[in-house]
């Protein structure tokens, strides 16, 4: 009764077992022993194992990965904002400007000097005249009197003299037709008399200075000031600036007047004009100033002007003239060598805008970006704990601008740092002639954006990548292209020049690249079979796989049995899950479904049957040589478990039906 009881449960369990799984293998009872023993066979499912590719997220610092729009995986990082400096200093001044007016070629000075001189001459010839007669003793037509200068101001002493020469002028006068030398006596004492007041007074020199009468004139110092842009180098270097929106300058003047006396109350009123500096009544900020010493110091500021500059001679001069009216009370006195010496710079605070032609040979500008790759990334398991061969990094160069100038970026050199050490690469490769064409903004005020992508087919960007740097560098240069010297160049302010660099890895290895996946699940075999046999019948155990792979490339497959403590009791022996079926580009377009069983015979069973986890170790490697890897975040591999038991039950001899 015992036996036929024990058949009956055998056999609904296995029909029970044979509807469980698909994944467990096919049993024939017909080759069941059923006159000494019975073998009874049960397949159980463990656990499932569903590794997908972005939980390879877990491994890195998801604030870098991405999904891009085909499902890729990619790691993505970015240095922003490297401003570059175009150096528009040498726009801000303008040479100084030192002139020195000489007063005596001033008109009114000039005429001054000669009435004083013509003074002195006619002074002179009324002496030689008087000599003349006194010495030859006739006199034969009346002498003319000496007058006083109009225009001027004769010092007392002169003027005195000329009372005391037009009194002996009468007295000779009165003996005209006369011989003096019969003249009595007493006449005679008188003319001895003017001759030794003629020989006292003696000849008049020069004058040094002259004073002017109460009066005032005025005169224009009219110069070019020179702002200093332009260059011209041929071949080498071109500067041209033709005009330019100014909002802010300062006008810095400074006055040395040499031979001039302020003492006495005179002075002199100035004023500027800027007859090339067109805002709307800008020369109404000039201010007339008094000048009542001999050091003047004045400073102006201005604010949004158009300056328009002198292309003719290829010189950025605007035309300054300075006016100068002198005021005498009536003792101004010059000497005849005074001067006004002047000083002028204008001081460019701020610019809006500058038109013109820039060019040069060499380099415009240069410079090199760093940036520290993610400690995150570079530390992370994914990329410690394998061996990663990215194949195609990129790096986007992106330049942003409103620099009115065609440009062109050249890339000189790639570095890496690693362990503190730096590490140029190689970059003597004719494909690796970097150039970005800069484009210039089709209008003013507006911006231009160029771009160029660099991978592994114009730049040695995999290379870089591949030694998983700590910090990446780029050295590079700026240059203007030759271009015709009409060509319109501008320059805006405030500049902004700013080159942005990203870099963009996609999960796509090279061959030889391995990355391993662990997944560990609960499997307590003893309790999965125990309440169907007893384990001590058990002989064999297989454990099934059934396996759908969506990954792009060969997997190995190791399962580690360990006990409660997740310490090890067994491993199996490593085995490959076919790739998936990829494209050309290492993408997975059908999965491949297959199966696996390990089988452990009765030595191995009481070891297994402890186990209470199973780990898995997947490695992902290249399915050839030559294949690439290219992982998306649709990637994964599907693995069901199931156990397999068998046992033996020895049947007692004689069994009732």
């Amino acid at each position: 009764m015992k036996n036929r009881h024990l058949i009956k449960v055998f056999t609904s369990l296995m029909v029970i077992s044979m509807g469980l799984t698909s994944c467990v293998e096919k049993v024939n009872l017909d080759t069941m022993d059923t006159n000494a023993s019975i073998n009874p066979s049960l397949g159980l499912p463990i656990g499932s194992v569903h590794a997908y590719m972005t939980d390879l997220l877990s491994f890195v610092d998801s604030t870098f990965v991405g999904i891009d729009k085909n499902e890729g995986l990619y790691v993505f990082f970015e240095q922003d904002g490297v401003n570059l400096d175009f150096a528009v200093d040498q726009f801000g001044t303008g040479e100084k400007l030192d002139e020195t007016l000489t007063l005596s070629r001033i008109p009114e000075v000039n005429m001054a000097f000669q009435i004083i001189n013509q003074y002195i001459t006619d002074f002179n010839e009324k002496i030689d005249i008087i000599n003349h007669i006194l010495s030859t003793g006739k006199i034969d037509e009346e002498i003319t009197y000496l007058e006083e200068p109009e225009g001027i101001v004769l010092p007392d002493e002169y003027r005195s003299y000329i009372t005391m020469i037009n009194q002996y002028i009468d007295q000779l006068n009165e003996l005209v037709g006369m011989d003096i030398n019969n003249l009595p006596n007493e006449i005679k004492d008188i003319l001895k008399e003017i001759g030794a007041e003629i020989n006292k007074i003696g000849k008049l020199e020069r004058l040094d200075d002259v004073t002017l009468p109460e009066t005032e004139f005025t005169f224009t110092q009219e110069s070019k000031y020179n702002f200093g842009f332009n260059e011209f180098i041929e071949g080498e270097k071109s500067i041209r600036i033709d005009s330019a929106v100014i909002t802010g300058a300062n006008v810095d003047f400074e006055l040395f007047i040499d031979g001039i006396d302020f003492t006495k109350g005179d002075y002199i009123l100035l004023e500027f004009d800027y007859p090339h500096l067109f805002q709307d009544a800008i020369q109404d900020r000039f201010e007339t100033v008094k000048i009542t010493d001999n050091r003047f110091v004045f400073s102006e500021s201005l604010d949004h002007f158009m300056a328009y500059f002198d292309e003719i001679n290829e010189k950025n001069e605007i035309d300054l003239a300075i006016h100068f009216t002198f005021v005498s009370t009536g003792s101004l006195t010059i000497s005849k060598d005074a001067t006004i010496r002047f000083q002028t710079e204008i001081n460019l605070i701020n610019f809006e805008e500058i038109y013109g032609h820039i060019w040069q040979k060499d380099e415009f500008q240069s410079g090199e970006i760093a940036f520290d790759v993610p400690s995150s990334l570079v530390k992370s398991d994914l990329i410690t704990n394998n061996n990663i061969l990215l194949s195609n990094p990129q790096i986007n160069i992106k330049f942003n601008h409103n620099v009115g100038i065609p440009m062109l970026l050249k890339i000189d050199n790639f570095y890496y740092e690693k362990n503190g050490e730096k590490f140029n690469l190689d970059n003597n490769d004719a494909t690796h002639n970097i150039e970005l064409e800069i484009r210039q903004p089709e209008k003013i005020h507006e911006f231009s954006t160029s771009e160029i992508k660099l991978d592994n087919t114009n730049s040695p960007i995999a290379e870089l990548i591949q030694k998983i740097p700590e910090r990446i560098g780029v050295t590079w240069h700026v240059i203007t292209p030759y271009s015709d010297n009409e060509d319109r160049h501008y320059l805006v302010n405030p500049i902004h020049a700013n080159m942005d660099l990203d870099v963009t890895v996609p999960f796509q290895f090279d061959a030889t690249t391995q990355i391993s996946y662990i997944d560990t699940i609960p499997a307590d075999i003893t309790s999965t079979i125990s309440d169907i046999t007893d384990i001590a019948q058990v002989d064999t155990l297989c454990l099934y796989l059934d396996i759908t792979s969506a990954l792009p490339a060969t997997v190995g497959v190791k399962l580690l049995f360990l006990d409660d403590e997740f310490n090890l009791i067994r491993e199996s022996t490593p085995f490959e899950i076919t790739s998936a079926e990829v494209d050309e580009l290492g993408k997975v377009k059908t999965p491949t479904i297959q199966s696996k069983t390990i089988q452990f015979g009765n030595d191995l069973v009481e070891d297994i049957v402890n186990t209470k986890n199973i780990m898995f170790e997947v490695r992902l490697k290249g399915y050839d040589n030559s294949s690439k890897i290219y992982i998306q975040s649709t990637d994964k591999i599907d693995i069901d478990l199931s156990v397999f038991a068998k046992a033996k039950i020895n049947l007692t001899s004689g069994i009732n039906n």
